[in-house]
């Protein structure tokens, strides 16, 4: 039996934490790790396979994000910021790594609601140099 809204929004926000995760059929797979700690504290971590397809967005992760707050949770934004660097065979590494031939690196995204709304769009294009 679902409440009725009464209008109290509890607004929280969570770093994601991504791991390298098993492989899946297959496939690479990311961990992805949060905690919320308003109105109490909960730890959500799932898995979220990666695909390699062919065309110009080669790479799909699709995230299933499990129920928030009981259910009653909801995501109202996704800011995302990749920055890790370390060093392997004495090259400076990224954990994304990405080719743009025309000198644009794009990305596209798609979120899907419980509801059926699809919003989608392309999310990123900036100039990248070749390296």
């Amino acid at each position: 039996m679902a409440l009725p809204f009464s209008g109290n929004l509890v607004p929280t926000s969570s770093p994601l934490t991504l791991f390298n995760g098993p492989r899946l059929e297959g496939k690479p797979t990311v961990i992805v790790h949060a905690q919320t700690t308003v109105p109490a504290t909960q730890t959500y971590a799932f898995t979220v396979p990666i695909e390699k397809r062919p065309g110009e967005f080669r790479y799909r992760a699709v995230a299933d994000i499990p129920p928030l707050a009981g259910g009653y949770g909801a995501v109202t934004k996704i800011a995302v910021t990749i920055g890790r660097r370390y060093s392997a065979g004495g090259k400076q590494r990224s954990y994304v790594a990405a080719r743009c031939s025309d000198h644009i690196l794009r990305s596209h995204g798609a979120f899907t609601f419980a509801n059926g709304l699809t919003i989608e769009g392309v999310g990123l294009e900036k100039y990248c140099a070749q390296r």
